[in-house]
């Protein structure tokens, strides 16, 4: 991914391939709504592609080009929400680092995703199902995520 986005091009997971475990069951969520953006297909592109983009980037790529472990994640998320007002931030744990821990730390496929991360075969990863809603500061403002 940092290579690619060296070279002013980016491979992602799109939505349509997998939102959640089952991307009809969420039809109609929010961040599933077009963009208004056009891919290099004619496609629109959903907005949760969009902010997985920029996370990417903005976090993942500029967080000292961190990789996808659970390291990596909350290094990406920490670099990110730097751009963000705290409610903003939320969300963004919310979404990144509640999704990137399911998918780690899960005892269904924790163990496979970390063995697929560890191979670089991010692109069959398995994935949260997508809600909306925001993890308690309980949660969010502990110290090791500040």
């Amino acid at each position: 991914m940092h290579e690619d986005i060296k070279n002013n091009k980016l491979k992602y997971f799109a939505s349509e391939h997998g939102f959640g475990t089952n991307s009809e069951k969420f039809k109609d969520h929010a961040l599933l709504q077009g963009s208004g953006e056009i891919d290099s297909d004619g496609k629109e592109i959903p907005h949760n592609d969009i902010f997985r983009i920029v996370h990417d980037i903005q976090g993942h790529n500029l967080g000292n080009k961190a990789d996808f472990s659970p390291e990596g994640e909350h290094q990406a998320y920490l670099t990110h929400k730097q751009q963000y007002s705290p409610l903003a931030g939320k969300a963004l744990f919310t979404e990144t680092a509640g999704q990137a821990n399911w998918g780690i730390f899960n005892a269904a496929s924790g163990s496979t995703n970390m063995r697929k991360i560890a191979k670089g075969d991010v692109d069959n990863l398995d994935f949260a199902e997508q809600k909306t809603g925001l993890f308690p500061d309980s949660i969010i403002n502990k110290e090791y995520h500040q």
